[in-house]
């Protein structure tokens, strides 16, 4: 298969493949079967290599952040004007702590295990001025275990974090799962440098889901905005709200942005109200005044469930097959989960075999590789070969899907934490 076939669709089953009989659920299309063995050296490749880290620096952010906890916790204790010492991470300790001193009369709610919660956003809701000192005492050890654990799984020989791909999602997704790369906090991006004379280059899918459930759903909507250049998550709102295009807000853009994310993922009006902080009732009305105006999406969310109900599988665009047999279950809460499921996978898994189609490309092509992060890429160029690199990249990486351009964004910088 050369790389100029990688993103040919006609390397799928041959025939009429919606006419066709249900096939075994477990067989994938020749072309996916053919994308996986010819991926597994590429990934042995990018494991063997590694990620080159600056340990001392390493050491030096994680030595900060424990400076600025021991700040943060002396500034609670002195706020909250107590000599008592707690462990500040504890819900129960601190719960207790509050209603010792006074601050009683606010609710602490209850977790599903019936213990009490004292989580980020419920401390927000409280006024008193220790409050954020300890959600930055709480976010600073987070980060501090966190960043420990990347540095002692550093080769102290060579200096490089190794790691190992697991390609075992349901949807065909990548991750890595010993050492998850994907999720490595930016402070400690900022650790991870290129080798000598080179600079790292971050090539990163632009809203890549949204444009290729677009893509899959024959959406006008979405593609119409992108095709103008438009803030897709302010058009939304403005649409909705019958406000110009200009006034809209940042805290209304974000109203926009929960929405069209949480078309791809199934959110329901609950999830909908506890990201946007309003009622259930509210968030029912958005949703019913948004989806109004994604027709072409609802009704491919609508037809593609009834097809893998009908079939028992959800197919993606390059025919990785997933079986969902709970789509039958007289279980409503699992059936339900299987229905969200078949949009997930049909969308995200169809990323995923791009993803791994543009690696192979870059593979093939020469370029080298450090990481793979979901929507895009991290890759080391030569320092003097940036400008020319970028248009190469475009070429390879980006692609029409039915008639929705995939476009990517790149940025360059001395670490991964510098690319901008």
């Amino acid at each position: 298969m050369t790389s100029s076939s990688l993103f040919d669709r006609g390397n799928l089953r041959s025939g009429n493949r919606q006419d066709e009989l249900p096939e075994p659920l477990h067989m994938n299309s020749p072309f996916i079967d053919q994308l996986e063995r010819d991926l597994r050296p590429v990934l042995a490749a990018i494991e063997a290599r590694g990620l080159i880290v600056d340990v001392a620096k390493l050491g030096h952010i994680i030595d900060s952040l424990q400076e600025q906890r021991n700040l943060a916790e002396a500034n609670a204790y002195h706020l909250f004007s107590t000599s008592h010492r707690i462990n500040l991470n504890s819900s129960q300790e601190l719960a207790k702590l509050m209603v010792d001193l006074g601050i009683h009369q606010y609710h602490f709610p209850a977790t599903k295990s019936g213990k009490v919660s004292t989580a980020k956003a419920v401390l927000e809701r409280i006024d008193h001025p220790a409050i954020e000192h300890v959600i930055q005492y709480r976010s600073c050890t987070k980060l501090i275990a966190s960043l420990a654990s990347y540095y002692n799984a550093v080769d102290r020989t060579t200096s490089r974090l190794y790691y190992q791909f697991t390609n075992d999602c349901a949807s065909g997704r990548l991750y890595t799962k010993d050492m998850s790369i994907q999720n490595l906090p930016r402070e400690g991006r900022a650790a991870i440098i290129p080798g000598e004379g080179k600079v790292f280059i971050s090539a990163d899918y632009d809203s890549f889901e949204l444009h290729i459930l677009s893509a899959l759903a024959g959406d006008t909507y979405f593609r119409r905005c992108w095709q103008q250049g438009i803030d897709l998550h302010k058009q939304v709102v403005a649409d909705m709200m019958h406000i110009p295009y200009d006034e809209v807000t940042d805290a209304q853009r974000r109203i926009g942005k929960v929405l069209n994310f949480g078309i791809l993922y199934g959110q329901q009006a609950p999830g909908v109200a506890q990201s946007l902080g309003i009622r259930i009732t509210e968030a029912r009305e958005l949703m019913d005044a948004y989806e109004s105006r994604i027709a072409e999406i609802m009704a491919f969310k609508k037809s593609a469930v009834e097809a893998a109900r009908e079939h028992g599988y959800v197919e993606t665009y390059y025919g990785r097959c997933r079986p969902l047999p709970d789509l039958k279950s007289p279980n409503r809460s699992r059936r339900l989960k299987a229905e969200r499921q078949v949009v997930n996978t049909a969308v995200q898994g169809s990323g995923a075999d791009i993803a791994k189609i543009v690696m192979l490309r870059l593979h093939r092509a020469g370029w080298q590789i450090d990481a793979m992060l979901h929507d895009g890429f991290l890759l080391s160029v030569d320092r003097d070969t940036v400008e020319e690199s970028i248009p190469h990249l475009r070429e390879l990486m980006e692609m029409d899907l039915e008639g929705v351009r995939l476009t990517v964004s790149f940025k360059v910088g001395e670490s991964w934490g510098d690319c901008k």
